[in-house]
């Protein structure tokens, strides 16, 4: 039902061209966003995409003062931690986020974002668009220019646990880890830089934000598309997310402009 609806609100665009649309589109994804959404996405991720091209969409979101925002690039190592970190550094809180990565390698990630009360204008989408794009051609720090913005925030509740699990019984095609948090600036940013030190795939991602309380599940894989295997593996990848996210991870030094 959920594809037939599609097809009746693209029954406009060329047939053929929407069957090749939806073959590439992974099933999580169809489940994961509304047939009208997938509708709506039909020219943003339909034409080829050039080397380092970014396709942005916003829409305001369901709730009052938030955003919708979809990013469509081609997929590749850390992007979904490029994309989280550029969101941060453009003053925008991801309240959540889901992550997909169609058949040919494109990743389609949506987030719903929360600029904190004030208005985001086609301006302020074009300077996210330019950090993005230069942190995936590797001519921004984000790591280090975010540690500095956090110096301007209150740190981290402590009252809030910090959890990781590494769960491989709950997907066939991935393993899925589990984190759950304190909320702060640049927390996905984080966990995605984690998962690319590993060398884990992000194929699907699913963050919610509850209050202070940020509650994720990412569906990892390794870089033979094949789900982790091993205790220690698994062990390793809590270890590191456990230090990406620790409060005194890497605080740079003020008189310095590089990372310590």
């Amino acid at each position: 039902p959920r594809l037939v609806r599609v097809r009746q609100l693209l029954e406009d665009e060329p047939r053929p061209s929407v069957d090749e649309y939806l073959e590439r589109l992974p099933r999580p994804y169809l489940l994961g966003v509304t047939p009208e959404t997938v509708a709506e996405h039909y020219r943003l991720v339909g034409p080829a995409l050039a080397g380092a091209e970014v396709r942005t969409a916003a829409a305001p979101g369901s709730r009052e003062g938030t955003y919708e925002l979809t990013v469509v690039a081609a997929d590749r190592p850390g992007l979904l931690a490029k994309i989280a970190g550029a969101l941060a550094l453009g003053g925008l809180n991801i309240l959540s986020a889901q992550a997909f990565t169609t058949e040919d390698g494109v990743a389609i990630d949506v987030f719903v974002v929360d600029p904190g009360g004030s208005e985001v204008d086609e301006e302020r989408w074009r300077r996210i668009r330019q950090t993005l794009r230069k942190a995936i051609e590797g001519r921004v720090s984000l790591d280090y220019r975010l540690q500095e913005q956090r110096r301007h925030y209150a740190p981290a509740r402590g009252d809030v646990p910090l959890r990781v699990r590494v769960l491989n019984d709950v997907s066939d095609f991935a393993t899925v880890v589990e984190v759950e948090a304190p909320d702060r600036v640049g927390l996905l940013f984080d966990v995605a830089r984690a998962f690319e030190e590993l060398g884990l795939d992000v194929h699907v991602a699913k963050v919610a934000t509850y209050g202070v309380r940020v509650v994720d599940a990412f569906y990892v894989r390794d870089l033979f598309g094949r789900k982790v295997e091993g205790d220690e593996h698994a062990r390793e990848i809590e270890r590191a997310i456990l230090a990406w996210l620790s409060p005194s991870r890497r605080r740079p030094d003020r008189r310095s402009p590089w990372p310590s």
